[in-house]
């Protein structure tokens, strides 16, 4: 693997990045509001409390497994080589149907915005988190960082906004009795602090990494959840009854939507780019320990180029199918 290593920085934006926390908040996020409303903020704190357990898990095991791999890796070397394969072809579709969902979450959020044939922004966006990837991990990386402080700012700017609409009341998130649909958005409220363990796939291209990447597993969910709970916090006074699109647009009008519509985009490829990382770098991996053909195992210039492509191409090509034949429809859309 490339002797160039990623920086802590690098991985923390690349973990975050796993969440593709906006199109999460906008996705999850309406679900959420819709089963528990201004409990929501509620919900999100033992969301996060859960996703934490997690957390520590992957901090446990990154700690004590410094190779390439992850999951797959963890139960290889802790478990049996059986469970290590099945483990491993679990995560490669895992990371190939979460990413390509964060992905098409970013499209619905476009064709919503844009009225956009998602066939074409589908393939916009699976090309672009296909192409940085094939680029390299460093330029991954550097489009992590640049795209995660953007969405950081935005998350937080949108939610001080929202305060500064409510007159900045503050109030005690936890109800008096549990909301009855708290089970319910605690089951869609995971899916928005998680994703950070996207980066335990290649460690041996971070610097550091087992002090790096059990942090980071620690720090990605806390501070996702954060946000989260923030922005629906700063929710919570506001009287609506739409979708979180059609309140952004009723909010920021034209300009606000061309801005969502760049954030939808930027946000989509970098969920993507978290998930074929991850995904290429398990496959790779199996394939250099026999239990794949050796070919995904080739390099170029120290970057595993087979796995990567095909890993590209198997997540464009899905999602276009999907697109052409069904459309990023959402059942509470």
């Amino acid at each position: 693997m490339s002797k160039s290593k990623i920086s802590p920085t690098e991985v923390f934006f690349l973990s975050f990045g796993g969440q593709s926390p906006f199109i999460s908040l906008i996705a999850f996020g309406t679900v959420m509001l819709s089963y528990v409303g201004s409990n929501a903020a509620f919900a999100m704190i033992v969301t996060t409390l859960l996703v934490m357990v997690n957390a520590s898990v992957v901090y446990s095991l990154s700690k004590r497994f410094n190779k390439g791999g992850g999951y797959y890796t963890y139960a290889l070397h802790a478990l049996t080589s059986d469970l290590g394969i099945t483990t491993g072809w679990m995560y490669i579709l895992y990371s190939l149907a979460y990413g390509g969902t964060l992905m098409i979450g970013g499209v619905y959020v476009l064709n919503l915005l844009t009225g956009l044939d998602p066939f074409y922004l589908t393939l916009i966006v699976g090309m672009l988190a296909s192409g940085i990837v094939i680029a390299g991990v460093k330029i991954s990386a550097k489009y992590a960082v640049a795209v995660g402080i953007l969405e950081i700012i935005a998350i937080l700017g949108i939610s001080i906004f929202f305060m500064y609409e409510n007159g900045f009341r503050f109030y005690d998130p936890v109800p008096a009795q549990f909301p009855s649909g708290l089970p319910e958005a605690i089951l869609f409220g995971i899916g928005i602090p998680s994703g950070y363990s996207s980066i335990v796939s290649y460690p041996e291209e971070i610097e550091n990494a087992g002090k790096t990447v059990s942090k980071i597993s620690i720090l990605v969910p806390l501070i996702g959840g954060g946000l989260a709970t923030f922005f629906f916090y700063s929710l919570a006074t506001l009287s609506f009854n739409t979708s979180l699109v059609d309140l952004l647009l009723s909010k920021f009008g034209i300009i606000g939507g061309i801005a969502i519509s760049a954030i939808a985009l930027s946000d989509a490829v970098l969920g993507g780019i978290a998930y074929l990382l991850a995904g290429s770098r398990t496959l790779y991996n199996m394939s250099k320990n026999g239990h794949l053909v050796y070919v995904l195992a080739k390099e170029y210039k120290g970057q595993p180029k087979a796995a990567e492509i095909l890993v590209s191409v198997l997540v464009v090509l899905s999602l276009l199918f999907l697109s052409k034949d069904f459309g990023p429809w959402w059942p509470w859309g």
